[in-house]
């Protein structure tokens, strides 16, 4: 509709205004807008009209405005949440990835061919039956190699770790003994020694010997809280000839 002058000017501040004031100043502005133009139009001459147009059009305006903030305001609470929440749990973050991977390996078996499913069931020795039933066999194999497979890493991560803090806990001293066997020459800083000898005893095996020396130790203890019967029947098992307790458990 063909607004006048006047109120066309009133409509365009109207919007100017709304693009940069608050809800409590836009409120505000529009009682007074509306006042004003109701001034301006007095007269027999369309004025009530042009004026209740206006007064749409700016409510019109102010409705969109407050939507948009509502939608702005329900994005920066859920932003907020996630910036202040508490730290992703390992362990949770584990199982779901665990649990995504499963289902993916579930939905990719789903869409093979029952040979194709029998073969990978034969392949990892297990029972073969109907599709269903080598899926579920399969998926939960798996499963448990990747449990296996995280437990070794765990436990190569704490041998690694346990060496790294046993050379640096030696005086400087003693880490230059240890470089001088190692055959590690050349001046160099207490953190630089612990690093060389550190590669050494990767190189050399290490993780694997700290490995079995832990299960020994595991082992050796398991036999020291046995009683004597019992361990004779272990060693009767394992045609070992003991005299001692010590050597049962060697």
């Amino acid at each position: 509709a063909f607004l006048p002058s006047p109120a066309k000017s009133l409509c365009t501040q109207r919007i100017v205004f709304h693009t940069t004031a608050t809800p409590a100043m836009a409120l505000t502005k529009r009682k007074a807008v509306a006042k004003s133009a109701k001034g301006m139009f007095k007269g027999p001459r369309g004025g009530r009209k042009a004026v209740d147009e206006v007064s749409k059009h700016v409510d019109e305006q102010e409705e969109d405005r407050e939507e948009e903030e509502a939608d702005e305001n329900d994005e920066e609470h859920e932003g907020g949440k996630d910036a202040e929440g508490e730290e992703p749990n390992e362990e949770e973050a584990l199982a779901k990835a665990e649990a995504e991977t499963v289902a993916a390996r579930r939905k990719e078996l789903k869409a093979m061919a029952v040979g194709d499913v029998k073969r990978l069931a034969e392949a990892s020795e297990l029972e073969v039956g109907n599709k269903a039933d080598m899926i579920a066999a399969l998926v939960e194999h798996e499963a448990k190699k990747r449990a296996e497979a995280r437990e070794r890493e765990a436990r190569r991560r704490a041998v690694v770790l346990a060496k790294k803090e046993e050379l640096e806990s030696l005086a400087l001293p003693d880490l230059k003994e240890r470089c001088s066997e190692a055959g590690i020459k050349g001046v160099l800083s207490k953190q630089a020694r612990i690093e060389l000898l550190l590669k050494q005893w990767l190189e050399n095996d290490g993780v694997e010997k700290g490995l079995k020396k832990i299960a020994r130790d595991t082992r050796e203890r398991e036999l020291q809280a046995l009683d004597c019967g019992a361990l004779r029947a272990l060693c009767e098992q394992a045609a070992v000839d003991p005299y001692v307790k010590e050597v049962i458990v060697d």
